[in-house]
Order: C-alpha cells, then structure tokens, then sequence
C-alpha cells in the first residue's frame, strides 16, 4: 500500500463531517416541523405550508411581532395570507395581540396552556429605543372587581423602559465615551 498523504485524510475527514453537519440539520429540520405540525393540530389548526413557516418564525424570535415584520422575514408568501394565517392563530388561541401604544399591532405566541381567558392575561414590556415588545407571562394582570353587570373581555398593561439589550449598549456607548474623553 503507498502511504496517504495527510492533507488528503484531511480533506476527507472535513467533507464526512460536512455530511454529517448536513444530515443533523436535516434531522433536526424534521424534528421541527413534527413539533411545529403537533402544536397546529393540538390547536385545530390545519398544517399547511404558510402556517408552518409563520409558526416556526414565532417560536424563534422571542419578542411580539407585527405583520410587516412577518412579510419581511417571508418574502415569498403574500401579505393577505399571512394575514389570514395570523386570525386564525388567534382565533385558535395560538397567538395573541399586543397593543403596545406603537400604533402596530403586535402579535406573540401563547403558553400551551393558554386559553387566552383573563386569568392568562400577562403584562407586556415595550422597548421605547429598539421598540421591540416582549411578553412577560410570568407576570400576571391582577384581578380586578368590577361592578355589577360588568364583565371584563380582555386587559392590556404595556410597561414601558428600556429592554436588557439596549441597556447594554447605552452602558456599552458610555463606557467608550467615557475612556476616550478621559
């Protein structure tokens, strides 16, 4: 036998872990859209390509979205189908608005327990420098007696500061400032 050169093992060793780099994400891909297939159907909704898409673009940001945001994120789908796919998610319990005081209606993806009831009202946080809103189910809107006969459909508490990211780079922008001036 000649001996193989090391580049050539190399080369080789670096296409085979491309190939398994490959298939991972392929498995992975699979595996994401079983669970994304398994959250529609749990929810009444019927999987088709679009809502898919739209799901999956929910459950990788982690902050509401609009639907311009949306039509930005799929070029390829038109903006009444997203639309539409949007109603549904809400009519559906997938999703919820958020009127965050922007003037844009914001959408976010509920906890699977959600019934979209008052008890799982949450507050929200809206970035007044980014203008990113972000929910916070963990803090719950307080209840409040009405009066009589009065029912209460639905609550919006939007806090409003300066999210964790922004902080960063305000810090970030002052420190700089305050070494080159110094």
């Amino acid at each position: 036998h000649l001996p193989v050169p090391a580049k050539a093992v190399t080369v080789v060793v670096a296409w085979r872990w491309q190939q398994v780099k490959k298939l991972n994400a392929k498995i992975t891909f699979m595996l994401n859209i079983n669970q994304e297939e398994n959250i529609l159907k749990n929810r009444k909704v019927k999987p088709t390509a679009v809502r898919l898409l739209v799901l999956r673009q929910f459950m990788e940001v982690n902050k509401a979205i609009s639907l311009k945001d949306l039509e930005q994120l799929l070029v390829h789908s038109d903006k009444s189908t997203i639309f539409r796919t949007l109603k549904t998610f809400e009519q559906q319990k997938l999703i919820h608005s958020v009127a965050d005081g922007s003037g844009i209606t914001k959408y976010a993806l509920c906890l699977e327990s959600c019934e979209c009831e008052p008890k799982d009202q949450h507050f929200h946080f809206h970035c007044i420098s980014c203008e990113m809103t972000f929910c916070l189910p963990k803090q719950s809107i307080p209840i409040v007696q009405l009066p009589p006969k009065f029912t209460l459909q639905q609550a919006n508490l939007v806090l409003k500061g300066i999210c964790a990211n922004c902080n960063w780079v305000a810090r970030f922008i002052d420190l700089f400032c305050d070494w080159f001036i110094n």
